[in-house]
């Protein structure tokens, strides 16, 4: 395999990285498991007989998540030139990944998988997709600052992306937005529930319980992601495409309550969050809500596999 050749100012910027101090707003949205399924589908690339195993959705939600990095940091001395700020939004589903057997389909790991993420920071944006498989967006944030947080006011919190709501050549590309207010009808709660885990949150009773060891663990989590290349002579295939394994260290974590909330998702063409995460609903109710402030580190990213 050749050298990737190194350029000044290039932000690809190799793992492992830190983030201290990360502020974190989480919202749970009942899904479609049929529309989850079809997510995994981008998971399970090649042949079952070369990849050796299956992802499967194994909760029936999608996590709305906005979250605020004071510093992102490499820990690669080579790249440990400074640092950087970034506010991100994502929706994550769970996923299991099931090994194929003599014995059939065994549960192997539980992680998380992470179709939509918008960030503000280029360097990020650049970094994400080309080294660990996270398809990034920009978009602009709007978030409580400290003097609205002091006063309990958490709303409204919007993202705005670039789409087009129809897709026709008289189209011209205009902003997209998610925006979470606040709701008179959602769920309130006084308390974070005391076996609350992040990031897997309150654990469903009708869970499949060979998935519960994998989900009890509060110091790390892994995701799973689709990483490929667009071949440029042939635009639709690839040059490139492989899933990449990374794991999240979670040096500390503190929750706290988040008034009941609704959210909207304004409609279009080339950006169909509701209609692909099987979200429900104009408006969306979460089932609960909550903040996280914690430290994470991003360390070991491998390539789990390479569909050549």
């Amino acid at each position: 395999m050749p050298h990737f050749i190194e350029q000044n100012g290039d932000p690809q910027i190799p793992s492992p990285y830190s983030f201290p101090n990360v502020t974190i707003y989480s919202f749970r949205l009942t899904a479609s498991p049929s529309a989850l399924s079809d997510l995994c589908k981008r998971l399970n690339i090649g042949t079952p007989e070369r990849r050796g195993f299956e992802y499967r959705p194994i909760l029936p939600f999608v996590d709305l998540e906005i979250l605020h990095y004071p510093w992102i940091m490499s820990e690669d001395q080579k790249f440990n030139s400074g640092w950087s700020t970034q506010q991100e939004c994502y929706f994550r589903i769970f996923v299991g990944r099931y090994d194929y057997t003599v014995d059939g389909m065994v549960p192997a790991e539980a992680a998380v998988f992470i179709p939509y993420i918008f960030v503000s920071n280029g360097w990020s944006m650049f970094s994400g997709p080309e080294l660990v498989g996270f398809a990034k967006v920009m978009a602009s944030f709007s978030l409580p600052n400290s003097e609205m947080a002091q006063t309990g006011r958490q709303y409204p919190i919007r993202v705005m992306t670039d789409a087009f709501e129809e897709y026709s050549k008289n189209s011209a590309q205009s902003p997209c937005s998610i925006e979470i207010d606040s709701s008179q009808v959602g769920p309130d709660t006084e308390e974070v529930p005391a076996d609350t885990i992040w990031p897997w949150g309150v654990l469903p009773k009708r869970l499949d319980p060979a998935w519960l060891p994998f989900l009890q663990d509060r110091t790390r989590f892994s995701t799973v992601q689709l990483k490929q290349v667009r071949d440029a002579e042939q635009s639709e295939k690839t040059c490139y495409q492989a899933l990449i394994h990374a794991e999240f260290d979670i040096g500390r974590m503190e929750l706290k309550t988040l008034p009941a909330a609704e959210i909207t998702i304004l409609r279009n063409d080339s950006l169909r969050l509701e209609q692909e995460l099987g979200l429900m609903g104009e408006t969306l109710q979460p089932l609960w809500q909550y903040t996280a402030n914690c430290d994470l580190k991003l360390g070991k990213v491998r390539n789990l596999f390479v569909n050549a």
